[in-house]
């Protein structure tokens, strides 16, 4: 058995749709293509396929894959999934429950972030950054104070400039997170005219098209908060994923929805006692399957919940092509 599954984000129609960066998405056109030179030596599976095969102790055939998306994003379900459909590719979609609760306004902080990178020139985005960042701080917000490892920048943000990653990261992982809500906030209400409401209805899928894919059982979770688990503690996750299958629960009017598979938010996983708690609240949930960010082919089902994927920029005809397909067989150039 080896099994590749690609991961995708954002899904747009043409070259360049976003100007700035931040957005990486893959076109229409490449998704497409990507599917074709696949399935000359893969086989298409769903997430049935893999629960059968763990439930009976076996393995998928030959060389499989899975197809699947993080972010519950509305594009993804009106642009990538009538191609799947035509083809007869399954997928899990995986949602994140924040944006359908009602206390809230709807847009993830990385979703807010990813926006204005796309949308708003670089500088002046850095500049309305730094502004924000002294009004609440009184400190001048330089990144080059800090120090992150050129190596921990490439493996996480391996599409863009080196700038911009190295400005990302920061932002993403070195930034307490209460004062980036603070500092991004006004800049993507601004930049929106503050509707955000109407952001969210267009940005994130619909609650009937939730419903849809629960019907398929495409559906899986991705968190409530979009945190990364890396960074709470055990009662700090257990509160997560349990806001989280509570608002799809309300979404699909099930008491129990058939919700079998999670992939962690920022491909972040906790250490030691926190990730054996994660895995006991994953199997107390009924949690089947869950799927990190690790790039390597999947060889056997020893522990299902830690499924390595590849983003679909690594895949044939992505941005940073490392997966080749040559004859019959297919190669990982890292």
């Amino acid at each position: 058995m080896r099994l590749l599954v690609v991961n995708y984000h954002y899904i747009s129609d043409r070259e360049n749709e976003y100007p700035h960066g931040g957005i990486f998405p893959i076109t229409v056109k490449k998704l497409t293509q990507q599917m074709e030179e696949l399935s000359k030596i893969f086989t298409f599976i769903s997430q049935d396929d893999i629960i059968d095969a763990i439930k009976s102790g076996g393995l998928l055939p030959g060389n499989s894959c899975l197809i699947t998306f993080d972010d519950g994003l509305s594009c993804q379900y009106n642009k990538a999934l009538p191609i799947l459909e035509k083809m007869g590719i399954p997928a899990i979609f995986f949602v994140t429950g924040y944006p359908y609760d009602k206390d809230h306004d709807g847009v993830l902080l990385a979703h807010k972030i990813h926006w204005c990178q796309a949308c708003i020139p670089p500088d002046d985005f850095l500049r309305a950054i730094s502004i924000n960042y002294k009004k609440c701080t009184g400190e001048d917000f330089i990144v080059d104070k800090f120090d992150i490892p050129e190596e921990l920048i490439k493996k996480q943000y391996n599409f863009g400039d080196l700038a911009t990653s190295k400005f990302k990261f920061a932002l993403n992982h070195y930034m307490e997170e209460t004062l980036k809500v603070k500092i991004i906030d006004p800049i993507f209400s601004a930049l929106v005219n503050d509707n955000l409401k109407e952001f969210a209805d267009g940005f994130y899928l619909s609650a009937t098209e939730i419903s849809n894919l629960h019907k398929k059982n495409y559906l899986g979770i991705h968190g409530y908060s979009h945190n990364s688990f890396a960074y709470m503690n055990a009662d700090e996750i257990e509160r997560d994923i349990s806001k989280c299958l509570k608002i799809f629960k309300d979404i699909v009017g099930e008491d129990t929805p058939n919700i079998s598979s999670i992939s962690y938010p920022r491909g972040g996983l906790p250490a030691g006692d926190c990730l054996a708690k994660l895995v006991e609240v994953l199997n107390r949930r009924n949690i089947k399957i869950g799927f990190t960010t690790s790039k390597q082919i999947n060889v056997d089902f020893s522990n299902p919940l830690m499924i390595s994927r590849f983003d679909a920029n690594y895949a044939p005809h992505g941005k940073s092509e490392i997966i080749k397909i040559i004859d019959n067989d297919f190669y990982i150039n890292v």
